[in-house]
């Protein structure tokens, strides 16, 4: 029975002690001095576990207990709300860098280290194995295979197995009276005997009716038993456990301790006796022991007071609170916590004490050291007692006996002090430094005691390396510090720019010349200068220009190959030839116009041909030639002469004009070029809509007669002539005013008034909409009528061209009212009738409109009116209209100033007009 509970007690701390493992002792307790002590990775400190964000520590529950809280004999205080305790790996200080000022200098980055100032979160030792646990305690295995001396009663399942005589398998479970139903033999007593001797049992009493029987007895099911846990748990009453279960069972079973529940003298009692004190303590720190004792119906598991406490904090293995049990000595209570770590400082220990109910006192322990460790009498001689708060402080973060390397070396880094130590100990030859060391000046950084201010020392690298007088004495913590060349000279650069293929700065690969630094810029291109070439030299605070024959440079001459230094700046110039070439150019109609080189030779014939030849349109009779010649070195001096261009292409001899530098040869174009294929479109009201050919200087009567003339319906006083050059002009002055219109909405959304600035923002995002979707027409004002003879030759019948579209509407019987009406709408022509009376028809001006700014825009066309304050001056009320006129009332003005109402104006005249071109065409 002891080795099954044993092994029950096994199976739920392994699965219990999740964070636990490092409480004890192993790989993950080692790992703790390198987490804690001088040889962690310092540039990134570990997260302060006192700070609620540190990403290592889990959620605690309220038996958690901070390590600065005073504390009672008898009572513990919790963990504030939502504070989360470290695990043990971040309960030690932890060494942090601070702000060096001298970041350069080795010796200080490791003495400005400090430990951390708060004291971490500890818990107390052992809570957290009920409090987290494993989560699936339903899980748990409590059946659990029981030896032979496990003792059997009532409840509890057999399988019995017979072979031999018969082969047969029985199952048979105790009944209340402990006894089991035998085939040939009957009932057998069998509770209160061991499952071994059961075993031996039932095979004798089968044998006395069967021969050669073989019987093998064995557990199926155990027995459940119902235990009492009571005292300072966290859930006490009755519980089902397994016959196998020991106290720890139990206790798990009823959610472990309460914050002020004891750990180490919980009492197993049975029939109103102590059986057994469990130390839970040694269950986790010494591994569960054979001779616990196994729960039986009827036990009672009491849980008595929290005992004395004390609180270990500091470089230990396991910081925590612990409750006392016997422990009375310093060394007792270390060991409870692990041991000290090797970081620890034994020498010095401080250690809070609290006298009870009345103060808290600090008290230091300065022990005597024996050799390199404190002897265990020395510990042992410490008394402790309740409420004390022992801290082990972590030694000094940096080696003193030491001595760094730094700078343009192989190994930069620390290294032991001797006495008696040189420069030369430390540098012993070249193959500590990198290649090319500044011999002539290298530097040890020493710290000055007491407060190690550092004062810099100067020496010669080369001489301390031989043993000469440079070789300086070494002292405890200092740094010597060793320059590259080019820490103090100029790097080995070259620029070199100009003709090459890959101008720039160069990095060279030691004595470098003029060859070698054109080979390393990819080498001249195929323009270059090749009898000359500038090198420019920094000399003495003075620039020098140097000179050379790069030809004779790349064939290695050594008179003209110069030896570079660093810094020189190499310039290749580019050939007159090839950076000024002589030049010819042809316009007009060729293929190609434009400049091209000056071959040798080159006749104006040829030139044509290098441009792609003569197009379509080129007049071949002659061409013009300007060329340009110097007079007496002093000025140029232009002439013209014409060359027959066809007879020259065709190979006349003594036709073809040789060319110089910077002639210009024209293709004149054939006369009416551009007007061949030029159309004009007809629509509407004609005999013959269609597209018709026009020629230069033909009049718009003489496209109507081509096209059959006007139709009875006809409408001439609102055809609409649209023509590509107008409609170009028109796209510059619509950008423009909505250019303007954009740029006064900003004026407008900076008004005050709230319901002002929201009607002058409508107001203007509706007149902008309307612009921008009204584009321009490019509609000419012309002035014709239906008896064409009147008006053909006169000024009226203007000059066509090429891409007009016209159109002749059919006779409308309305007028347009639009605007700022309480109707607009279309009302029917009347004779003689003028504007104020078409305004009544639709109702009148609204409350909103401008009457001083009415508008009409004619059918041909053009717009009268707009008030004497807008672009126009005088009124239109008493104008006459005629069929299809648009009359257009605008909106006031909202808001902004005079320029905002004159642009408000001229936006909604161009967007009515262009409106107007839409109605009629569809008169």
């Amino acid at each position: 029975a002891s080795s099954g509970a044993a092994a029950g007690n096994s199976a739920l701390l392994s699965a219990r002690l999740g964070d636990q493992a490092s409480l004890g002792g192993g790989p993950q307790a080692d790992a703790l001095s390198t987490a804690a002590g001088l040889n962690a990775p310092l540039s990134q400190p570990p997260v302060n576990p006192s700070s609620p964000r540190s990403g290592g520590a889990r959620s605690t529950s309220s038996s958690d207990f901070r390590a600065g809280a005073p504390m009672a004999s008898m009572s513990v205080p919790q963990n504030p709300a939502g504070v989360r305790a470290p695990s043990s790996l971040s309960s030690q200080p932890f060494l942090s860098r601070q702000p060096n000022p001298y970041a350069d200098v080795p010796s200080l980055y490791d003495l400005y280290a400090q430990y951390s100032k708060r004291a971490p979160y500890l818990q107390r030792f052992g809570l957290d194995v009920f409090r987290n646990g494993s989560g699936n305690f339903e899980q748990l295995p409590m059946d659990l295979p029981a030896g032979p001396d496990y003792v059997l009663g009532s409840g509890d399942g057999l399988s019995i197995d017979l072979w031999g005589g018969i082969s047969e398998r029985l199952r048979r479970v105790v009944d209340r009276e402990g006894k089991i139903s035998l085939p040939e033999v009957g009932n057998v007593q069998v509770a209160g005997r061991t499952l071994g001797d059961v075993q031996q049992m039932v095979q004798s009493a089968m044998r006395t009716q069967l021969r050669n029987i073989q019987v093998d007895v064995s557990l199926t099911r155990l027995r459940t038993i119902r235990v009492y846990v009571v005292g300072d748990v966290q859930n006490p009453g009755a519980y089902d456990v397994s016959s196998l279960s020991t106290p720890l069972n139990a206790l798990l079973a009823a959610g472990g301790p309460t914050d002020g529940g004891s750990l180490r003298l919980i009492k197993h009692s049975r029939e109103q006796k102590v059986i057994e004190n469990v130390d839970i303590y040694d269950l986790l720190l010494h591994g569960v022991h054979a001779s616990t004792q196994r729960l039986e119906s009827g036990d009672t598991i009491l849980v008595p007071p929290l005992g004395p406490v004390i609180t270990v904090q500091g470089m230990v293995r396991r910081p925590a609170i612990y409750e006392l049990n016997g422990e009375k000595d310093l060394a007792q209570v270390l060991e409870l916590a692990g041991g000290v770590l090797s970081t620890g400082n034994l020498s010095h220990i401080d250690v809070e004490r609290l006298v009870a109910h009345q103060s808290r006192t600090m008290i230091a322990v300065d022990l005597p050291q024996d050799g390199k460790t404190t002897s265990a009498a020395n510990l042992e001689s410490i008394p402790i007692q309740d409420g004390d708060r022992i801290n082990i402080s972590p030694i000094i973060s940096f080696a003193d006996k030491t001595v760094y390397l730094d700078g343009h070396v192989s190994r930069p880094g620390k290294y032991a002090y001797t006495d008696g130590m040189k420069v030369s100990d430390l540098i012993k030859s070249y193959k500590d430094l990198l290649p090319e060391p500044y011999e002539a000046h290298a530097e040890v950084i020493r710290l000055k005691a007491p407060d190690y201010t550092p004062q810099v020392i100067a020496f010669n690298l080369g001489d301390a390396m031989k043993g000469g007088d440079q070789d300086m004495a070494l002292q405890p913590l200092d740094t010597v510090r060793v320059f590259g060349r080019f820490d103090f000279q100029d790097a080995p650069v070259v620029t070199v720019t100009g003709a090459v293929r890959e101008p720039g700065d160069h990095v060279t690969n030691g004595a470098t010349y003029l060859r070698d630094a054109i080979f390393l810029a990819g080498n001249t291109t195929g323009d270059a200068q090749m009898d000359d070439v500038q090198i420019f030299r920094m000399q003495g605070g003075q620039l020098r220009v140097l000179s050379a024959n790069l030809t004779q440079a790349l064939a290695g001459d050594e008179k003209e190959n110069i030896l570079l230094e660093p810094k020189d700046r190499v310039f290749v110039h580019n050939s007159l030839t090839h950076s000024d070439p002589p030049q010819v150019t042809v316009e007009g109609e060729v293929q190609r116009p434009g400049t091209y080189p000056l071959g040798s030779g080159m006749t104006a014939a040829e030139l044509v041909r290098v441009a792609g030849g003569l197009q379509r349109s080129a007049y071949t009779a002659e061409a013009d030639l300007t060329q340009y010649m110097v007079e007496h070195g002093q000025k140029i001096v232009a002439d013209h002469q014409e060359v027959p261009i066809a007879r020259a292409l065709s190979g006349d001899p003594d036709t073809d004009v040789r060319l110089h530098d910077g002639d210009v040869l024209t293709i004149r174009q054939l006369s009416g070029w551009k007007d061949r294929g030029a159309t004009i479109a007809v629509s509407g009201e004609v005999a013959h809509p269609g597209s018709y050919g026009i020629q230069p200087g033909e009049h718009l009567s003489s496209v109507l007669a081509r096209a059959g003339g006007l139709l009875p319906g006809a409408y001439p006083y609102g055809t609409i002539l649209q023509r590509m050059q107008v409609r170009e002009l028109e796209e510059l002055n619509h950008s423009q005013l909505v250019r303007q219109v954009q740029q006064e909405g900003v004026g407008l959304k900076a008004v005050d008034d709230p319901i002002s600035k929201e009607s002058a923002v409508l107001q203007w995002k509706s007149t902008l909409e309307k612009l921008q979707n009204t584009p321009p027409t490019g509609r000419l004002i012309i002035h014709m009528s239906s008896n064409v003879r009147s008006w053909a030759n006169t000024p009226a019948d203007i000059e066509v061209r090429a891409g007009d579209t016209l159109y002749i509407p059919r006779k409308p019987n309305f007028v347009m009212v639009d605007g700022a009406v309480y109707n607009p709408t279309a009302v029917t022509f009347k004779p003689g009738k003028n504007v104020g009376w078409y305004l009544r028809q639709a109702g009148g001006p609204s409350n909103v409109a401008n009457k001083r700014a009415t508008f009409v825009v004619r059918a041909d066309g053009s717009v009268i009116g707009g008030g004497s304050a807008g672009l126009f001056s005088g009124g239109v009320e008493d104008a006459q209209l005629q069929a299809g006129d648009t009359v257009v009332v605008p909106d006031k003005a909202y808001g902004g100033g005079l320029t905002w109402r004159n642009t408000l104006q001229a936006a909604q005249i161009v967007s009515a007009a262009g409106i107007a071109i839409q109605v009629a065409r569809g008169f």
